[in-house]
């Protein structure tokens, strides 16, 4: 929650979300406006870090989004 000029603004995410990057699951919260926000393992909790810009995560990740942003009904991105 954040205080703006006396408003409170509450923020929901969207969906968590698995992809399979290299053999490695990477777990973010997909948000329409801010992007992924990467999560443990556990789904809920966010990091410290984000991916770096050079991670192989981002190519991955424009391929899913590219897509659709399609997720099946375990919470993994499907990828074309």
């Amino acid at each position: 929650m954040t205080s703006v000029t006396g408003r409170i603004f509450i923020c929901f995410g969207g969906p968590v979300v698995r992809l399979s990057v290299n053999g490695r699951d990477h777990t973010f919260e997909m948000d329409c406006f801010c992007g992924p926000m990467r999560l443990y393992s556990d789904g809920f909790t966010p990091t410290k870090n984000q991916w770096n810009e050079k991670s192989a995560f981002w190519p991955v990740f424009q391929r899913w989004f590219d897509a659709g942003q399609r997720i099946d009904e375990f919470g993994r991105g499907i990828l074309p």
